[in-house]
C-alpha cells in the first residue's frame, strides 16, 4: 500500500465520527471501506448482479428500520416486503440494462422494457393479491381494499382488453 495523505474538513471529520464502525476501526479504515463502496458503485452499474446488491444494501437499512417499527406495532405487510424487494430489483436491472454495453442499442432499450414490464406486472399482482385476500398480510387490510376498489373496474377492463388482444381480437 502507498501512504496517502488526506485533508478533510469538520464535516467530513463529523460524518466519519458517526459511522458505525468496530470499536478498533480507525478513520483510515473507514475511508478506505468507502473508497471500496464507491468502486463497487462504479463497477458494479453495468451488472446485474452486483447492481442487485449495490441496490439490496442500499434498500438494507430501510428493510431494518421497518423491521423494527413492524416489530414494536407487532404487524407485518407482505405488500411492503415485497414492494420493496421488486422496487430495488426494478432499479439495479434498470441501471445494469441501460449502462451495459453488450448490446445493439436497440436490443438494449427492448431488454430494457421487457424487464421492467415484468417486473411491474409482479408488482401488480403482488398489489391484486393482498387486495382481494380475505387474509392480506397488510397494515390495513381493509383500508387498502378500499383504496383499490375504484380501482379494481378499470384494472379489470384493461386486463380484458389486454387479454383480447393477445388472443388475437381487435381493441376496443
Amino acid at each position: 500500500m502507498t501512504p496517502t495523505s488526506v485533508r478533510l474538513d469538520d464535516d467530513m471529520l463529523q460524518f466519519l465520527a458517526g459511522m458505525d464502525r468496530r470499536p478498533d476501526e480507525t478513520n483510515a479504515d473507514l475511508i478506505r471501506k468507502l473508497m471500496a463502496e464507491a468502486r463497487q458503485m462504479r463497477e458494479g452499474f453495468g451488472d446485474y448482479r452486483a447492481a442487485t446488491r449495490l441496490f439490496s444494501g442500499f434498500a438494507s437499512r430501510a428493510d431494518a428500520e421497518i423491521k423494527v417499527l413492524e416489530d414494536a406495532a407487532d404487524q407485518h405487510s407482505e405488500l411492503v416486503a415485497r414492494a420493496m424487494n421488486l422496487m430495488s430489483d426494478s432499479f439495479a436491472f434498470a441501471i445494469s440494462t441501460a449502462v451495459s454495453s453488450d448490446a445493439r442499442p436497440a436490443a438494449q432499450l427492448r431488454k430494457l422494457e421487457m424487464g421492467l414490464a415484468k417486473r411491474l406486472m409482479s408488482m401488480a399482482e403482488v398489489l391484486l393479491q393482498q387486495a382481494v385476500s380475505s387474509y392480506a398480510s397488510t397494515y390495513d387490510p381493509t383500508g387498502l381494499e378500499q383504496s383499490m376498489r375504484g380501482r379494481m373496474a378499470g384494472l379489470a377492463k384493461l386486463a380484458s382488453i389486454a387479454s383480447d388482444a393477445t388472443n388475437g381480437e381487435e381493441r376496443s
